[in-house]
C-alpha cells in the first residue's frame, strides 16, 4: 500500500473556519442531532472513504474529502475515528460527521491532520458496514437496549462480562446510537437503541 495519502479537497467548500478545520457541509437539515458521538470508520475499499458536501442521496452531492484508507495502522487510534453530529434522515445512512484526516510525507511520516465536516454514509449498498463501533467489553452490568431514542422502555438486552460485538451504525441521535443489536432473552438481534456511553470506538482497548 502507497503510504502516499493525500486528501482530496474540491473548491465548492464553505470558508474555511481557520488553518485546521475546514467545514464543508452546506446548511441543510438533518432529522436527528446527536452529540458528538464517536464512532470507527471501517471502510475496506483501499481508495478510502470519501465525505461530502451534502448527502450522496441528493442532487449535486460532491466528494470534498477523502477519509484515506487504514489510516489507524500508520498513525494511532485516534485517526480511525469520526464524530457523529447528526443524521440526515432516518431513512438514510448519511451522517454528517467531523473527520480528522491525516496527510503523509512520501516515508509515510505523518506531516498534519485536517478537521472535516461533511457528510459520509454509514454502510455500502451491499450492506458492508463503514461507520462501527464496539460495546465494551466485560461489563458489570446487563446492558439495556431501548426501543427508543428518549424513553427508557427496553425491548431487549446484552449480557454482562461478555466483550462486544462489531456493531454497524444505522441512526444516532442525543446520547444514543441505533442499530441491530444482539439480544440476550432471545436469541435474535433486535433493532434498537443503545447508550453511546456503553459503546467503544477503539481499536486498541476495550475501554474498560
Amino acid at each position: 500500500m502507497n503510504k502516499c495519502l493525500a486528501v482530496l479537497i474540491t473548491l465548492v467548500a464553505l470558508p474555511i473556519m481557520n488553518s485546521n478545520h475546514l467545514v464543508f457541509a452546506q446548511s441543510i437539515k438533518n432529522e436527528t442531532k446527536c452529540k458528538n458521538i464517536v464512532v470507527l470508520v471501517n471502510d475496506p475499499d483501499q481508495n478510502g472513504t470519501n465525505i461530502r458536501n451534502i448527502p450522496g442521496s441528493l442532487p449535486h452531492s460532491q466528494v470534498v474529502g477523502v477519509f484515506p484508507y487504514n489510516q489507524t495502522a500508520q498513525v494511532s487510534n485516534e485517526f480511525s475515528q469520526v464524530i457523529l453530529k447528526g443524521q440526515y434522515s432516518k431513512k438514510e445512512s448519511w451522517f454528517e460527521v467531523v473527520a480528522n484526516i491525516a496527510q503523509f510525507d512520501l516515508n509515510g511520516t505523518l506531516e498534519s491532520a485536517i478537521k472535516v465536516t461533511g457528510y459520509m454514509a454509514s454502510k455500502y449498498k451491499n450492506g458492508t458496514p463503514i461507520l462501527v463501533t464496539y460495546l465494551k467489553g466485560y461489563s458489570k452490568v446487563d446492558l439495556k437496549i431501548y426501543g427508543s431514542a428518549k424513553g427508557n422502555e427496553f425491548i431487549g438486552k446484552i449480557q454482562k462480562d461478555v466483550a462486544g460485538p462489531l456493531i454497524t451504525i444505522l441512526g444516532c441521535e442525543g446520547n444514543r446510537i441505533r442499530s441491530y443489536l444482539p439480544d440476550e432473552s432471545s436469541g435474535k438481534n433486535v433493532f434498537g437503541w443503545i447508550d453511546a456511553s456503553a459503546t467503544c470506538p477503539n481499536l486498541i482497548t476495550n475501554c474498560n
